[in-house]
């Protein structure tokens, strides 16, 4: 009996059948879990289109494709069934490329996707990542340098070719805006001329910040910026990784010398591919007692983790639909909830695939 889930309702027979086969080949079962963790999936999905890119597709098929700028060829629709197609293939297959610097700096990176889930660091460490829309859409905006132009705009007057900032600025925001106004822009990361990273080597940390300004008084702070896409509705919740990511940058590059740092969430809508800045939420993080010691406490279980090899998983505490939001998800086989523990590098063991009879309606 194949899994089956109602997320899958809106495909053909067919493809249900075919998804239950891919989904009982890689362990799930039926049940909430995931329902779950499929109805984030659904959603999801098309960030991955590139894991089934083909490198020649025939001249008739080509419009059903987007030849991409690395030169290969990805699909135009790209469903959760193609999703799970690609993820049995990666895995039966070992179609990934494997991190050979696993014992080398900790980064601001690994400190977030360990604060994220320790699962998602050890693959994160191991296994060469898979290109998502939503990172390229990060880089993209990233290369506008809308904060720059900004600062730019407030500080000399020069006109902004990216949004008109006053039209972002709120009362829950105000605060960072007046002091970009009163600051001086003295290090992008986004910069090709810019230094690459900062080190800590008492602390074995790298680290690459957005920005960094210097105040009116002659301190220095960070400014590390997030692209979301307007989902659901505002919000002002800022989350763990992101902060821990900060967080570090303030704590452990001691070059910098920041005295605080601000997390902005910019908001932006996809109007038919026409992407644009309208919301922005700001956090500002200060290092004191509780943070020093929340940051250094994440730095020492990540040594630990490295050090052993070995990471303890509470099962039923794994969370479907964040699991279905993970960046690391096509190459994690602990979605199952199958694994009690999680090795460090990543083990192949993971994607061990169960064994299933083709289903015999999907052989006519």
């Amino acid at each position: 009996m194949m899994v089956h889930s109602h997320i899958l309702s809106d495909f053909t027979e067919r493809q249900q059948e075919y998804a239950g086969y891919l989904l009982e080949r890689l362990g799930h079962e039926k049940g909430k879990a995931t329902d779950e963790y499929l109805g984030v999936l659904k959603d999801r999905a098309y960030q991955y289109k590139s894991a089934g890119h083909r490198m020649n597709i025939p001249e008739d098929k080509q419009e059903y494709y987007t030849l991409t700028e690395d030169g290969v060829w990805v699909s135009n629709d790209y469903s959760m069934v193609s999703y799970l197609h690609d993820e049995v293939n990666i895995k039966y297959y070992k179609k990934y490329n494997l991190k050979s610097n696993l014992k080398g700096y900790i980064t601001a990176t690994d400190l977030a996707n360990y604060v994220f889930c320790p699962i998602g660091f050890s693959i994160g460490r191991t296994i060469e990542g898979i290109k998502l829309l939503s990172g390229e859409t990060g880089t993209r905006f990233h290369n506008l340098n809308i904060l720059p132009n900004w600062s730019r705009h407030l500080t000399q007057g020069e006109s902004s070719n990216t949004s008109k900032s006053e039209d972002l600025i709120e009362d829950k925001n105000r605060f960072f805006f007046d002091d970009i106004k009163k600051s001086v822009l003295t290090y992008s990361g986004h910069q090709d001329n810019s230094k690459k990273y900062f080190v800590n080597k008492d602390k074995n940390f790298v680290g690459q910040p957005d920005y960094v300004f210097k105040n009116r008084l002659g301190e220095n702070y960070i400014v590390e910026e997030k692209f979301i896409q307007e989902r659901t509705g505002r919000s002002d919740v800022f989350y763990k990784n992101h902060k821990i990511q900060l967080l570090s940058y303030i704590a452990y590059l001691k070059e910098l010398n920041a005295s605080y740092g601000y997390l902005v969430y910019w908001r932006y809508e996809n109007d038919y591919g026409d992407k644009s800045i309208v919301d922005c939420s700001v956090l500002k993080i200060e290092l004191n007692e509780v943070t020093s010691a929340w940051i250094d406490n994440v730095l020492s279980a990540v040594d630990r983790f490295r050090e052993s090899g070995s990471h303890s998983v509470e099962v039923e505490y794994l969370n479907p639909r964040k699991c279905g939001t993970c960046v690391h998800s096509m190459h994690c086989g602990h979605k199952n909830q199958k694994y009690g523990s999680v090795s460090y590098p990543y083990s192949k063991e993971y994607h061990k695939l169960k064994y299933v009879e083709f289903p015999k309606a999907l052989k006519k």
